[in-house]
């Protein structure tokens, strides 16, 4: 059973993996008319929304890294002395991706 907490933050997770890449289109958009219209401040504008949005897809991969170690940590706690295919099957994760946490 996955608790609430768990559950929210994977939504919010779906989320960012749907808002940066549109972000990135929406400002390669800005820059390209921008550039096209001679408009150097959309230019700047729409590659600054593109670069934050490149920040906010990397910023997801670490926090979905980190959500793995924390359930890893908290299944281990919980049951002292598991093997990693137990604690994979628990967590939802593959054998190599639960052994890959301290």
């Amino acid at each position: 059973m996955v608790p609430a907490l768990e559950a929210r933050l994977s939504g919010s997770a779906r989320s960012a993996r749907f808002t940066s890449p549109v972000l990135f289109a929406l400002g390669a958009l800005n820059a390209w008319s921008g550039q096209a219209a001679g408009d150097y401040g959309a230019v700047s504008t729409g590659l600054c929304l593109c670069v934050c949005a490149a920040g906010l897809f990397g910023e997801d991969l670490l926090q979905r890294a980190y959500r793995r170690d924390r359930a890893v940590l908290a299944h281990v706690a919980a049951h002292p002395g598991a093997d990693t295919r137990h604690v994979a099957r628990a967590i939802g994760a593959t054998e190599r991706g639960a052994a890959r946490n301290p």
